[in-house]
């Protein structure tokens, strides 16, 4: 039966289940100490197992509805037993059997009068269950088996041994042959130059080519760079001068390529700032305060200003209806707040506040980031900084071209760390008294 329990226990599908096991040693609760109990006798465990079933019975007369996920009451249990049962104990056994409605099982030492299956070891190894029909080899665990696998689970518990190392922090750092640069102006080289018709085209195919590395068809591409159309002929010519303009990487690779399938997409020696910025923040994730801080800062250091700033009027409409805009906002938004909390929890405010700022650069709408500001630079001490981050914030939402002011968690905000804010901005604009 020893197996048999170990074998419940570090099953695949144990975690959806308890087990109760009477006359085994304690030393099987390490498998699982939260799923696992080791009792001393069967009547320690059988009037808890009485009142749940009775407490099940009951849901089904009132007809009362649970979630069999969520419920502990509703969790599979199974009972085994290395003691054999006296003559009241396995009537009391059978009784549960028939009385529950859940997943639930009892296999106990020994034959009883009211079993539902009963196995049967015989002398040659085998193991028989003649109401299934079937006959298999009994396995047997070792005892040296039994210990190893105990002290698997008691060695991987122990918190003592050798000090981890500090976290490695390792970002690309070979320089590509090309960067693309969105986060701010659009930038992309080392590359010639090109003529100044021909640039705006040029580079707003390299930048959707780098928000789409898994690749674009042409007549895909040529509908999103023209959307009021344009003659195959057009569209091939204006691919053909990319390809040459980026040129081919050390080994003859083309920056631009072509798969089997024919999509378009940049070669791996073409970098964007993008990119390197999600692969920065993925590797943040789970690290030591240390190494996340580094992480992070390098991130958001690669904003430059809001997403492709200053391109040129009348191009870029595929970002009305492409996530790149949402996705990069709401990422450098995330990472400068995660980063502004590590600064603050470190007692660096200045940080903090930079890390605030940095985030606004690309975000600027983000109010949570200018709370975030508002309590970094709180936190300077320096209540003139702190005055001048609430005018620019009150001028900014006055000025919002869609009207709404300030957000009531902003307007609290400010309310804590700076009560007389309001008498002061209509003191200073010469409007009335806020209300």
């Amino acid at each position: 039966m020893s197996a048999l329990a170990v074998e419940l226990a570090t099953n695949r599908w144990s975690d959806h289940m308890r087990l109760t096991l009477v006359g085994f040693g304690e030393e099987l609760t390490l498998i699982a100490p939260d799923r696992i109990r080791v009792a001393g006798s069967l009547a320690e465990v059988l009037p808890e197992l009485e009142e749940r079933a009775a407490r099940e019975s009951g849901d089904v007369l009132t007809g009362r509805v649970r979630s069999r996920v969520a419920d502990p009451a509703w969790t599979p249990h199974y009972l085994l037993s290395a003691i054999r049962p006296d003559e009241d104990e396995a009537r009391r056994l059978a009784l549960l059997g028939k009385a529950t409605r859940t997943a639930t099982g009892y296999v106990v030492a020994g034959g009883t009068a009211h079993a539902t299956w009963t196995w049967e070891i015989t002398g040659d190894d085998r193991a028989r269950i003649d109401a299934l029909g079937f006959e298999v080899d009994a396995q047997l665990l070792p005892r040296r088996h039994y210990a190893a696998v105990v002290d698997l689970f008691r060695t991987a518990r122990r918190m003592d041994g050798e000090p981890l190392p500090e976290p490695e922090v390792r970002v690309p750092d070979a320089p590509p042959s090309i960067e693309v640069r969105i986060l701010g102006p659009i930038e992309i080289g080392p590359a010639p130059s090109l003529e100044k018709g021909r640039a705006a085209l040029a580079h707003e195919m390299v930048v959707y080519l780098a928000a789409h590395p898994a690749g674009v068809h042409p007549v895909v591409l040529g509908g999103v760079l023209w959307p009021r159309g344009a003659q195959a002929a057009v569209r091939d010519a204006a691919i053909a001068r990319v390809v040459d303009w980026l040129g081919a990487d050390d080994e003859g690779r083309p920056h631009v390529e072509r798969d089997d399938s024919g999509r378009l997409r940049l070669g791996p020696e073409i970098r964007s700032d993008w990119h390197l910025f999600q692969e920065l923040v993925r590797r943040s994730r789970d690290q030591h305060p240390e190494a996340e801080v580094l992480l992070l800062e390098k991130a958001v250091g690669l904003v430059r200003g809001p997403l492709l700033a200053g391109r040129p009027a009348g191009r870029y409409a595929w970002l009305a209806a492409d996530s790149l805009e949402y996705d990069v906002t709401a990422a450098v938004a995330d990472a400068a707040h995660r980063l502004g909390e590590l600064r603050l929890a470190r007692g660096e405010a200045e940080a903090a506040v930079a890390a605030a700022r940095a985030g606004l650069l690309l975000a600027a709408d983000d109010e949570g980031l200018w709370r975030d500001l508002l309590r970094a630079a709180h936190a300077t001490g320096d209540p003139t900084r702190l005055r001048a981050v609430v005018d620019g914030l009150h001028r900014r939402a006055t000025s919002h071209p869609y009207g709404g002011g300030m957000a009531p968690e902003t307007e609290a905000l400010i309310d804590e760390l700076l009560p007389d804010w309001r008498r002061d901005l209509a003191s200073d604009l010469g409007a009335p008294r806020l209300a």
